[in-house]
């Protein structure tokens, strides 16, 4: 699992880079952290 997320982390940083733009900012942040919240609560990961 941890391989995967170096992989995400990469491939955003690169997408950013190609782009000049941020990915995640702070305005949708809160917004994919909540989903992370429920998908704890109803079991998922």
């Amino acid at each position: 699992m941890k391989e995967g997320g170096i992989v995400a982390g990469v491939a955003r940083k690169e997408l950013e880079s190609r782009s000049g733009e941020k990915v995640v900012s702070e305005e949708n942040y809160f917004h994919l952290i909540e989903g992370k919240k429920k998908r704890k609560l109803i079991g998922e990961n």
